[in-house]
């Protein structure tokens, strides 16, 4: 199996796929060694993640990789060595404490000179930045044409625009990233044309990159159904259906979504920079 729907955005810097449908720990391995990826952006909610693991070496801990410049701030909660926490964006200067009493392990404490030593990064960086659906826009069934589904596109970034943020953040810093969740096509597409609105693409170009997916779609459902039935074995069959308007991409949805987003926030760089990334991280999508 592998990622599936995958594509390349921004120059490069940004990938678009699929959860890792049945990639064990080598071939996982071999997957993000051969696209280069240095950080994965897992926009999927904790059920979603556990029914299809990413088995990334030394993935939701940071020792075994790169060391980065002192005082670098770990993004998005991900753990320091000995696998303990750190709240998302935390600095982690020498002995600050974090969640439930945990002292900062040693080899983030001060070093002989009194500066802070080096946080240490993964190779290949697993960053969770959930959105659940359901949660933020209620049943997803209630989705039955394509300027419903575009409405729903809306909503999540009204409600969540720091979500987007983050998303493109390690990309925004120069780090080929990995963008997705579970079949790639809804919160992907929606981060992935904010993308490329703010790198200066036209929206006929968002829309070509969103109804990519279409042709895809027939294979990730038959394997997305297995892998529920696999886990949840009540799961109704109609729940995958390509008839059901939310598990569709149609060149409608986009193009609701797009012309809503330029009445109701204007430019996506702006919209990016309000939601919380800094004018050279906007400025850096396009280049």
């Amino acid at each position: 199996m592998a990622v599936l729907n995958l594509r390349t955005l921004a120059g490069g810097r940004l990938l678009r796929g699929s959860q890792p449908f049945g990639l064990d720990a080598a071939a996982t391995s071999d997957f993000l060694a051969r696209h280069g990826i240095q950080a994965i952006m897992d926009l999927r909610s904790e059920l979603e993640r556990s029914m299809v693991p990413w088995l990334v070496p030394n993935g939701a801990g940071v020792p075994g990789g790169t060391e980065v410049p002192d005082g670098t701030e770990v993004p998005n909660g991900a753990g320091v060595p000995g696998g303990t926490e750190v709240p998302n964006g935390a600095g982690v200067p020498g002995g600050t404490e974090v969640p439930n009493g945990a002292s900062v392990p040693a080899s983030l404490a001060p070093n002989a000179g009194g500066e802070p030593a080096a946080v240490v990064r993964p190779a290949v960086e697993l960053i969770h930045n959930p959105l659940d659906p359901n949660a933020v826009a209620g049943s997803l069934r209630a989705i039955e044409t394509p300027q419903d589904l575009g409405n729903l596109y809306l909503t999540w970034i009204r409600a969540r625009p720091e979500w987007v943020a983050d998303a493109l953040r390690p990309a925004a810093q120069g780090r080929r990233t990995l963008v997705h969740c579970s079949l790639g096509k809804d919160r992907t597409g929606v981060v992935s044309a904010l993308a490329l609105l703010a790198a200066g693409a036209s929206e006929d170009d968002v829309v070509k990159d969103y109804t990519a997916t279409t042709v895809n779609l027939p294979d990730m459902l038959q394997v997305m159904a297995e892998t529920w039935r696999l886990h949840v074995p009540s799961t109704p069959a109609q729940y995958f259906s390509p008839e059901l308007m939310v598990l569709q991409s149609p060149e409608a949805a986009i193009r609701h979504f797009l012309a809503s987003f330029a009445r109701e926030f204007g430019d996506a760089r702006d919209f990016l920079r309000e939601a919380g990334l800094t004018s050279v991280e906007v400025s850096a999508l396009r280049d």
